[in-house]
């Protein structure tokens, strides 16, 4: 007799991923009524998995963002900067209606006092270095305009790179797997008068956060997903933080393509908010976004010496994408974690849609982080069996980079290998570590067998002093069996502050407990000579060479070669004026030498007159014995203290003029020849037509005709200046 049944069997089950899989057959259940055991006709088989975790940011389109606004300086014509200008020096930018775009006309910028000073003299006045942070003076034709000053502009303007980023807002994260319950039924056929038992597909249910619940394909199971618990390890928050993906095209991607988007997603940027700028007609200075107001708001206003022609060039446009991409390929070429690229927060998949959700989303794949999901299944069963996998292993290899201490730039890594014959759970634990080190948490991961994999972490260590230290780490099975253990040492090197560049290396030697050699490189200086908090039981010479350094670093500063040059040329002065008031074989004035009773032929009232010197250094007349010429020992010293001053400014003079006149000579002489060319057109008749330009005003010669009357010979009224050049 065959009774419908009514018989529910409710599970619940904590499932992790790849390793545990819940497999129970039904078929037996027992009658109530009848006080017997029944089988059931139609037992099914399910089995239960779960795909691999994945953190999924969605984000959304805000704006698109150049990847490298640069400055172009255009010196060689009179600027205009007028908005409403249709002569405008730099042009305009237009949108995609073709309207202008507001302050895409860029700025002016005037010549000042300092660019017409000689380069002789801006090394006395300025410390001896010309102000290469001025806009004004790239052309090097400050000062030097034919015609008003108000020419003596230069236009700067704001271009913009071929390459172009789309800026994507980032919402809150969440997880991306699948669970899927797979049922088989038990089916009897008889085939040949044969009973064959077949097991066919009962359906498949596939549940996860878009889809909490499920039946199978013969309403008999009933599966439902309640949730993931959390883990020790927090999802990173990428929502004050905006993606930079490259717009890819036909031009940019020939010829192998822009060395920006080679790489696919692994070169996608996430920048911070504080580092872009995203709204129109904010103060987007040196932030990724730059707008044309900003650029031009730095400029030189009306009169052309706005603050902003104080700046080195490119100020503004600092901190793009170009900019931001380059330090972070320089930070991963040395094995740095960059600061940009989606890799700083873990391994990266892609760029795609999350699953029946179809949300746009950047994807990361969790590591080592433990996350298990409950589920429960309704099901009619009566022989259930709960299987873990178990299996042996050992640990290949363990080994930790050297770093430098207080960095966060150590890496310890463990490589484990399943030696079993089934997928099986493994942990790695620190069982300790030497003083100064930060313990790495416990690790799981389902290895398959004969494989192996490897387990990254992140150490650090507090101690400032370099020195050698060590991790016992130890390998468990899925039942916590201890499977190996193994020793990892590695150094950490007192660390550098880099002076220079934020990524500079120091190439300093590896310490030990006992090793208090310190870096000595050009551009990283040790970080005790920065630290002001010495410990009481310091010695005194240290302090000493500590507070000696600190003199020579204010005292350095001062000196640069100019002013050395200088200084020595005062001792030589003060050293002359010395020896020539005081040594009576040394002469007052030049470089030669004179003694007692040496004669001189001297004019004396129109008169020449042989004259001597005594013991005061006077002149005397030897015929009289009268003093002729007193000796001005005074005046004579201060003059010898600046006599080395004399020769070198007097040549550095004659140099100045001589390279000034020949600039002029280039830079004037094709002018002149226009405005003399334009004076003789004006003075002929208007029947005689206008002699064809040449290259030299001296060759305009005008063709006679009948009806031509003589024409006056014209002079041009043109100055001579020093160095040969004409100017009008």
């Amino acid at each position: 007799m065959i009774k419908p049944l009514h018989f529910l069997c409710m599970i619940s089950f904590i499932f992790q991923t790849g390793t545990e899989s819940f497999l129970f057959t039904t078929n037996k259940v027992y009658d109530s009524m009848e006080k017997e055991q029944a089988r059931l006709y139609y037992p099914f088989t399910l089995s239960v998995t779960k795909s691999k975790l994945r953190y999924v940011y969605p984000f959304f389109y805000e704006t698109t963002v150049n990847n490298h606004p640069y400055e172009e300086v255009r010196t060689k014509v009179s600027c205009r900067d007028g908005f409403w200008d249709t002569r405008a020096t730099c042009g305009f930018a237009h949108d995609h209606k073709g309207n202008r775009i507001w302050d895409s006309q860029g700025f002016c910028c005037s010549c000042s006092m300092y660019d017409t000073v000689p380069d002789w003299a801006k090394w006395l006045l300025f410390g001896g270095h010309a102000n290469e942070y001025y806009r004004g003076g790239q052309g090097g034709l400050c000062g030097y305009s034919h015609k008003h000053d108000d020419n003596d502009k230069f236009s700067h303007c704001m271009r913009m790179d071929d390459l172009w980023y789309d800026v994507f807002s980032i919402r809150e994260p969440r997880l991306s797997f699948v669970i899927s319950i797979q049922a088989f039924e038990q089916v009897k056929k008889v085939i040949n008068n044969k009973t064959i038992t077949e097991w066919v597909d009962g359906g498949k249910i596939k549940l996860n956060y878009q889809k909490r619940s499920g039946f199978g394909q013969y309403g008999r199971l009933l599966a439902k997903f309640h949730g993931t618990f959390e883990s020790t390890t927090e999802i990173p928050n990428l929502v004050h933080k905006y993606l930079l993906i490259p717009k890819v095209t036909a031009a940019n991607s020939a010829n192998g393509g822009h060395v920006q988007i080679r790489n696919g997603f692994h070169d996608y940027m996430l920048i911070p908010s504080d580092k872009i700028s995203i709204r129109e007609g904010s103060d987007s200075c040196d932030m990724v976004g730059v707008s044309y107001s900003s650029f031009r708001k730095l400029g030189g206003g009306s009169s052309g010496r706005g603050s902003g022609c104080n700046q080195k060039p490119d100020s503004c446009l600092n901190n793009q994408p170009k900019d931001l991409f380059e330090e972070d390929t320089a930070l991963r070429n040395i094995g740095r974690t960059p600061n940009y690229f989606v890799e700083q927060y873990g391994k990266c998949v892609g760029v795609n849609t999350d699953g029946p959700s179809e949300d746009l989303g950047i994807v990361y794949e969790v590591g080592d982080t433990v996350r298990n999901s409950l589920i429960t299944l309704e099901v009619s069963a009566d022989d259930m069996v709960l299987i873990y996998n178990r299996a042996n292993g050992i640990i290949v290899k363990s080994f930790a980079t050297d770093f430098d201490a207080l960095s966060q730039d150590g890496t310890l890594t463990v490589i484990v290998q399943n030696t079993g014959l089934v997928t099986a759970d493994f942990y790695v634990v620190f069982s300790g570590c030497s003083e100064g080190v930060y313990r790495g948490d416990e690790r799981m991961a389902s290895i398959n067998p004969k494989s192996t994999h490897m387990f990254t972490y992140d150490i650090n260590v507090y101690m400032k002093k370099g020195k050698k230290h060590f991790c016992a780490v130890q390998l468990f099975d899925s039942r916590r069996h201890l499977q190996d253990t193994s020793n990892v040492t590695f150094k950490t090197y007192t660390p550098c502050v880099c002076l220079h560049h934020c990524i500079c290396k120091c190439n300093e030697l590896a310490a030990d407990e006992n090793d208090n050699t310190e870096a000595d490189i050009d551009d990283c200086q040790n970080a005790e000579d920065y630290d002001h908090d010495y410990d009481e039981d310091e010695d005194e010479e240290d302090k000493e060479d500590s507070l000696l350094t600190k003199i020579l670093k204010k005292v350095r500063g001062f000196f640069n070669p100019v002013r050395i040059v200088l200084i020595v040329l005062l001792f030589c002065g003060v050293g002359k004026a010395m020896i020539g008031r005081y040594f009576i074989s040394v002469a007052k004035l030049g470089l030669g030498g004179v003694r007692i009773g040496e004669k001189v032929i001297r004019k004396v009232k129109g008169e020449k007159k042989l004259l001597t010197y005594d013991a005061a250094m006077n002149l005397v007349d030897t015929t009289n014995n009268t003093t002729v010429i007193l000796n001005h020992g005074t005046r004579d010293f201060f003059i010898n203290i600046i006599f080395f001053y004399l020769l070198p400014i007097i040549l550095l003079v004659k140099i100045a003029y001589f390279a000034r006149g020949q600039r002029l000579l280039k830079q004037l002489e094709p002018s002149t020849s226009r405005d003399l060319q334009q004076d003789v057109e004006s003075a002929l008749p208007e029947t005689v037509p206008a002699p064809k330009q040449t290259t030299n005003a001296r060759r305009i010669i005008p063709k006679k005709t009948p009806n031509m009357k003589a024409v006056p010979k014209l002079k041009a009224n043109v100055p001579k200046l020093k160095g040969g050049a004409a100017k009008k």
